[in-house]
């Protein structure tokens, strides 16, 4: 499974055992292996990059995330891939 997730302002005030307990039930519900992307479409401190070039970097990961999903080549349960935090 391949989920894509919007992470506005990156989710600064996510308790991070709420978000381990979110991705456990996911699992639990439908089983299999998964990749999450979360993408943060805000500009960040760090991240100064502007909504389009984010949305063409997020279809690209997307892209190759597809490839690998088909090629079986994601051997974990859940992978969890951050863009622009």
């Amino acid at each position: 499974m391949l989920a894509v997730e919007t992470d506005e302002f990156a989710h600064r005030s996510y308790d991070e055992k709420d978000e381990e307990i979110r991705y456990d039930d996911l699992y639990m519900i439908h089983s299999g292996k998964w990749i999450f992307i979360r993408f943060n479409p805000d500009i960040t401190t760090t991240q100064k990059t502007d909504i389009e070039d984010r949305i063409g970097v997020l279809l690209d990961v997307m892209e190759d995330q597809m490839g690998r999903i088909n090629s079986e080549e994601n051997q974990e349960l859940v992978e969890i891939i951050k863009l622009f935090y």
